[in-house]
């Protein structure tokens, strides 16, 4: 029998599928979020949200364009199929700029970001047969059509700020880049009647890329607790569409199903994005990884996938061996600097630690004015706690094993917040390395 099969074959997982139609033509297992995916396409607005990498933020921007291209074509039986009433269709654009955010300078910037939008124009037959390939994309897009009727076109775009966060460190650079998205977004301000519906993701907020300040009434769903778990999977979600495959672990790792769940809600659970720190969400790429392949145990997935941003290894530069205490320290933040824009590459550090998901919210104050709110920072789950171990140590021990500076059992005190451990042990790494 298959490692993820028991006594009958469950659906597929949806592992690596962003896609929405395929995930549905597929028989895979997806997680109904439409009720909340109704609550703000029933409105004219555009809105905002800021997830970190592997949450699903795609997935979502899939299921709009999906919604508003077909209607009802790929939501049957789900919760949206009763409640969504508009029967037109319309014209989508999806934009996705993780796809030019590798890059080696401004001028390697600007040709692909113009290819990008020629071609995505072109592609999709939104431009005339004789249009001009070799003009520039921001103005091909600016000039597209003419633009159509009112509220005739829905606006997506995915990772919109990861061509700035890829060059966070480079300062020049960044404000070239944030020059240029400028430029391109400055082309929707006056379009905004064309827009039936405009949806925006990424992972931190810069409010002088332009497009904050163009779109006024923008609406940050990022903290607001109704959409606190329109991504990422809840408990009670991984109960109810994984049954099957909680089945076949226990069985494969011999733990009760309760057992099973304890470990996956430790290892892998404990993101929280909205402000009254009460929902508790699991990393989809982790538990789908673990669900594949669980006789492998509970393995560190989401942290290798999301990629070790550059800031975070500035924090560990600046605490790691100055103040190793620091690693099990509650942090503090308000809320303000979190909902805030960042106005320059000069990002909050912890702001983006949590925007990334290497802290999360884990309590609050519920202070009665909203902007003297204090969120409680920490860890979200062992995975990432574990990760960020190797990391402080690899910068602490610059080389050498944990054997030759006689910190074997560090992170066992780390994972038991053993403080005083864990300071000795730093504490023999220092003088090791003297």
């Amino acid at each position: 029998m298959d490692e993820h099969t028991s006594s009958k074959t469950p659906q597929q997982l949806p592992l690596g599928e962003s896609e929405f139609p395929n995930l549905r033509n597929r028989g895979k297992i997806y997680v109904d979020k439409t009720r909340m995916i109704y609550e703000l396409a029933k409105e004219e607005e555009p809105f905002f949200l800021s997830r970190p990498r592997r949450f699903g933020k795609s997935l979502l921007l899939s299921t709009f364009h999906s919604l508003f291209k077909f209607g009802l074509r790929d939501f049957s039986g789900l919760e949206i199929e009763k409640l969504w009433k508009d029967k037109n269709t319309y014209t989508v654009i999806h934009l996705d700029l993780s796809r030019v955010s590798n890059f080696n300078d401004i001028e390697d910037f600007e040709k692909k970001f113009s290819s990008y939008l020629r071609l995505y124009l072109k592609s999709n037959q939104l431009l005339s047969k004789d249009f001009d390939i070799t003009a520039d994309g921001i103005e091909t897009f600016a000039v597209w059509r003419h633009w159509p009727p009112d509220s005739s076109v829905v606006f997506l775009l995915d990772e919109y700020d990861a061509p700035l966060t890829s060059c966070l460190n480079h300062p020049d650079t960044f404000i070239k880049v944030r020059n240029t998205l400028a430029t391109f977004y400055s082309c929707l301000k006056g379009r905004t009647g064309a827009f039936r519906f405009t949806f925006l993701t990424g992972i931190t907020k810069f409010g002088k890329a332009g497009i904050f300040s163009g779109l006024n009434h923008l609406d940050d769903i990022t903290l607001n607790p109704d959409f606190g778990d329109i991504v990422g999977y809840s408990l009670e979600e991984l109960k109810y569409y994984f049954g099957d495959y909680l089945k076949n672990a226990s069985e494969i790792l011999r733990l009760s199903e309760t057992e099973l769940i304890e470990e996956l809600v430790a290892h892998y659970n404990g993101f929280c994005f909205e402000e009254t720190a009460t929902k508790k969400m699991f990393a989809p790429w982790s538990v789908l990884n673990f669900f594949r392949w669980p006789k492998r145990g509970f393995k560190n997935y989401w942290f290798e996938s999301g990629g070790q941003p550059s800031i975070l290894q500035e924090h560990i530069k600046k605490h790691s061996l100055t103040q190793p205490a620091e690693f099990l320290e509650e942090k503090k933040l308000k809320i303000s600097s979190l909902s805030a824009a960042s106005s320059s590459h000069k990002v909050n550090e912890q702001v983006l630690l949590v925007q990334t998901g290497y802290l999360t919210i884990k309590g609050t104050n519920n202070a009665k004015l909203p902007t003297k709110t204090t969120l409680y920072l920490g860890y979200p789950n062992q995975e990432v706690a574990d990760s960020m171990a190797d990391l402080y140590l690899g910068s602490l021990l610059q080389g050498k094993t944990l054997e030759e500076v006689d910190a074997g059992d560090i992170l066992q005190f780390l994972a038991e917040s053993n403080v005083e451990g864990f300071i000795k042990r730093i504490n023999n790494a220092f003088l090791a390395l003297d």
